[in-house]
């Protein structure tokens, strides 16, 4: 799935080239292994999320990809995983599920529509006491319940439904900056609270479309 929160320039050029060339070096990795061919799904998200499309092959899901366009927006966390789990729940017994989140920020919405006071950035204690800590609320802003949100929804889906949850926290251009005057820095919330174990990268927009083979590499070493 796809998110893309901040001024993405980029966007319509390298974040499709690695979504497509990352389906096409992963089915191509697990073919070498002797696997057999994989379905895929795509979810992008901003303010919610949507089934871009449902499992299908290689070919059926980049052209869904090709077809994406950036919307701005929000960035809701939870409900992305929420609808990938809804995807992947069509797969076949016994087939082994990866959720792949791409993303440039921290949740900012969630699943509750009442929720529109979450911050930009996720409060520092957060990292260590939860909803708990003491400076989640502030100015009228809960600056940990849409990171709460995210991080049940994946521990859902990782611990319920199996899936093994790859990350890709992509740094924001230049000049964009969340993290003021202080925070749980976004990276660090994606590995320590959404990924799987040693399933969380980072990249920049400029050239993420370059690191397609090593992170389809790194997701499958841990599959296989």
């Amino acid at each position: 799935m796809c998110d893309c929160a901040n001024d993405c320039p980029h966007f319509n050029v390298q974040t499709k080239d690695f979504a497509n060339g990352f389906i096409q070096r992963f089915e191509v990795d697990v073919l070498n292994k002797g696997g057999r061919a994989g379905a895929y799904g795509v979810v992008s998200f901003g303010d919610t999320a949507k089934t871009v499309s449902g499992l299908v092959g290689v070919a059926a899901a980049q052209a869904k990809i090709d077809a994406l366009a950036y919307t701005g927006g929000y960035t809701n966390t939870q409900d992305a995983i929420a609808e990938c789990r809804s995807v992947l729940s069509s797969s076949l017994p016994g087939e082994k599920k990866v959720m792949l989140v791409f993303t440039d920020g921290t949740p900012t919405r969630d699943m509750n529509s009442a929720d529109r006071d979450c911050g930009n950035h996720i409060a520092p204690g957060f990292a260590t006491a939860g909803t708990g800590a003491s400076d989640c609320r502030s100015g009228g802003r809960d600056y940990c319940k849409c990171a709460q949100a995210a991080q049940d929804e994946a521990t859902a889906a990782k611990n319920t439904d199996g899936i093994t949850i790859a990350t890709i926290y992509v740094r924001p251009p230049a000049g964009v900056d969340s993290c003021s005057p202080s925070c749980y820095p976004a990276q660090d919330f994606l590995r320590d609270k959404i990924a799987s174990p040693n399933q969380a990268s980072e990249a920049e927009w400029t050239n993420i479309d370059q690191n397609v083979g090593d992170l389809a590499d790194q997701i499958l070493a841990q599959l296989c």
